[in-house]
Order: structure tokens, then C-alpha cells, then sequence
């Protein structure tokens, strides 16, 4: 079956129980995990290491997870963002919101990174330092 199928089968499933499209868990399983909600990672390996016996990379997925209580409702999904170096790894956890600043923020530095013949005008905010 194809991860597509997959997803299909369990949206259908848990149509109900509302589980979002993202989602790539089996939730027909007894087992509660601490994990309520995962998508698929996207995988990002960093071309430039500092080190180059030692893989460095960053994954993001959305992932949403159950209330250490069981009254308590569980908390909105968020994004997180894994920084690995070897066997050992970062997370942050990050809002929607802060997402997408983050995204904004990366996408305006590529840009920059992109034109590095552009000059900055004179009297800008963002100068060049000696």
C-alpha cells in the first residue's frame, strides 16, 4: 500500500476522530502515544559541515501531542525544527506564526545570499560593517 493509500485509509478511518491530512500515524493501533499527531519529516542535509566525517542536517515536521493529562485538551500543533550533528540533536518547537516569520525571514536571507553583487544603498538600515 502507498503512503497515499495509507494516509487515505486511516483519513477515512478516522474521519470521525479527527485526524488531520497530515498525519502519518495508524491510529487503529491500542497503543497511545505520547505523540498524538506526526507528519512526514522533510529533510534538509547541510552541504557545507563543519566537519565532514560527521553528517549534519536539519528536519522539520508538524507534530501535535497528548496532554500529560487526560482531561486536558491536547495543544495545538506546532512545527519542529530538528538540528542533528552526528547522533546527537537540537529541537525547537515553533507556533504557526513563528513559522512562518521563520520562513519569511530565511526566504529574505536567501534572497540576499542570491544577490550578493547588489550594493545597499546608502543611508539604509542595514549597512555594510568594516
Amino acid at each position: 500500500m502507498s503512503l497515499i493509500e495509507g494516509t487515505a485509509k486511516r483519513q477515512s478511518a478516522t474521519a470521525g476522530g479527527g485526524c488531520p491530512a497530515w498525519c502519518v500515524f495508524d491510529h487503529g493501533r491500542n497503543a497511545q502515544p505520547v505523540i498524538l499527531h506526526e507528519s512526514l519529516p522533510v529533510v534538509i542535509e547541510i552541504s557545507v559541515a563543519r566537519d565532514d566525517s560527521i553528517p549534519e542536517w536539519i528536519d522539520v515536521r508538524t507534530a501535535q501531542y497528548r496532554p500529560e493529562d487526560s482531561d486536558e485538551l491536547p495543544a495545538p500543533p506546532a512545527v519542529e525544527l530538528s538540528y542533528h550533528r552526528g547522533y546527537r540533536y537540537r529541537v525547537i518547537t515553533l507556533t504557526a506564526k513563528e513559522a512562518r516569520q521563520l520562513a519569511t525571514t530565511l526566504f529574505t536571507a536567501a534572497a540576499h545570499a542570491d544577490n550578493l553583487e547588489q550594493t545597499t544603498p546608502t543611508g539604509s538600515q542595514c549597512e555594510r560593517r568594516s
